[in-house]
């Protein structure tokens, strides 16, 4: 009976362990046991000379145990990450670039995101009907023509920022992703300078590349990180309407500042003054503290920086002076940029097919090709839209913009928001003006352009939670107001 009563015993207690365990948290069961497994596999490689194909393969199976595991955290640790590919983006590894491979990889993290997550019972608006509508058109007018490899690529490019908006737009429902939203932004501020500051030490920015003609970098010219470094900067300046870390963050936007001006960019001296502008202008409104510092020290930097490099920052700019020399310098103004729009332009004007259909991925430098003798794309998203799928796929990409700016609107304009909450929509707005000026004088949309769309699925995530957004729970500081006086405490009478 002792041992019937025994077994019982036992057969409760496990029970009950069993049941511990299956509501406990063990997704970090997996994780130490691969780390373990993969540091006493790693020593038997590092004997046999196989140590980088196992890390590469260590690397990949951790990030598929986090994503599984964690994969709100597992996207996030991946798009943060994306600064420090930067250098290496173009570098070819037999049938793709590393950039390509990146991409690919957050398309995949994004799919197995939103398959391993609920998906949320509200929507906003507007839906992403536009964004897609307009990759379903290019690939349809691309895909059975030459090229065609050139424009999966692009589509994948398109794709991955889409699907990582629609990602942290699920991501930013709640308060708490918001602010995971914004750890990966500050991530990526300062990977961003890290790799710029590298890249000045090894001389292999701007002043080798615009002015001592040297570039020899690996496989990125400085477009990209200057395109990523304008993009970063409006998550920073998000996280200061928190009114924390004041200091901090107005040192990483200092340094993004110092970045785009040592880089010797037009593009992204435009793109630049378009934020930092109208973030002192919003400063000057507000009358914030925690926004004017941010905004004083940028400014500072931007000024300082351009005292310190003197003419050769404004030499970039010379060649602007062709514009009013005549027809035949004219067409070198902007490197060159106003001779391939002329070329792009009439030649497609001029002709009905190119007008109705274009002429496939790559057309533009097939037209500089044969108009110029030089080849080179459009360095303006319109037009390579109207040359590769003519007018129909211009009027796309233009109602892809004004979705942009309408996502961004819809929050700044959203009284149920306090404030703070409104004002993430303006910062949003200055983004999209820093994107179309991209857009515009070099290119952005078929880059994976990761910042821009976390910032752009907080925004319209945050468009679901008015009163309740990371802003609302941290408390952001009020506005200054004006003292008011208690009421008088009348005085004993006499009698």
């Amino acid at each position: 009976m002792r041992e019937a009563t025994a077994r019982t015993l036992l057969a409760g207690r496990g029970s009950r362990a069993l049941g511990v365990l299956a509501g406990a948290d063990l997704h970090g069961v997996p994780m130490l046991a691969t780390v373990a497994g993969v540091t006493i596999a790693g020593g038997l490689a590092v004997s046999r000379g196989a140590f980088i194909p196992l890390l590469g393969a260590s690397v990949l199976l951790l990030y598929g145990l986090l994503l599984v595991t964690r994969p709100t955290v597992g996207l996030l640790v991946y798009v943060a990450a994306r600064p420090a590919m930067e250098p290496w983006v173009q570098l070819d590894l037999g049938g793709g670039s590393l950039g390509e491979l990146w991409g690919a990889g957050l398309l995949v993290s994004v799919l197995a995101y939103l398959a391993l997550t609920r998906a949320p019972s509200r929507r906003t608006a507007p839906s992403y009907a536009v964004p897609f509508s307009f990759l379903g058109v290019y690939l349809a007018l691309t895909l059975w023509r030459a090229n065609a490899d050139f424009a999966v690529t692009s589509a994948i490019k398109v794709a991955s920022w889409i699907m990582l908006a629609l990602a942290a737009e699920r991501i930013a429902r709640t308060a708490a992703g918001q602010r995971l939203i914004l750890r990966a932004g500050y991530v990526m501020g300062v990977l961003t300078i890290g790799v710029i500051a590298v890249a000045i030490a090894r001389n292999q920015y701007g002043a080798a590349y615009y002015i001592e003609d040297s570039f020899t970098g690996v496989g990125q010219t400085l477009h990209g990180y200057v395109g990523l470094a304008v993009l970063v900067l409006p998550i920073l300046l998000v996280a200061l309407l928190t009114g924390r870390r004041v200091l901090v963050t107005s040192a990483l936007v200092a340094g993004i500042c110092i970045g785009v001006v040592m880089s010797y960019v037009r593009t992204g001296y435009v793109a630049l003054a378009v934020v930092m502008l109208g973030y002192v202008a919003l400063g000057m409104k507000r009358r914030r503290p925690y926004i004017l510092v941010a905004a004083v020290a940028g400014v500072v930097a931007i000024v300082a920086t351009a005292a310190l490099l003197g003419d050769t920052a404004s030499a970039r700019l010379n060649d602007l002076a062709n514009l009013t020399s005549g027809a035949g310098t004219a067409q070198d103004a902007g490197a060159g940029r106003v001779g391939f729009w002329t070329a792009i332009t009439q030649t497609t004007v001029d002709s009905t097919p190119l007008l109705l259909i274009g002429g496939g991925a790559l057309a533009s430098e097939d037209i500089t090709t044969r108009v110029l003798g030089n080849t080179a794309w459009a360095h303006n998203d319109f037009l390579e839209m109207l040359a590769t799928g003519g007018i129909g796929l211009l009027l796309c990409y233009v109602a892809l913009l004004v979705w942009l700016y309408r996502s961004f609107w819809r929050l700044a304009g959203d009284r149920r928001q306090s404030q703070a909450g409104r004002d993430v929509g303006v910062i949003g707005l200055l983004a999209c003006g820093a994107f179309t000026v991209v857009a515009m004088f070099n290119g952005v949309v078929t880059t994976p352009v990761t910042a821009f769309a976390l910032l752009l699925g907080l925004a319209r995530g945050m468009s679901t939670t008015p009163g309740r957004s990371f802003l609302d729970e941290d408390g952001a500081p009020a506005p200054p107001q004006a003292a008011v006086r208690p009421p008088r405490t009348p005085g004993p009478t006499r009698a």
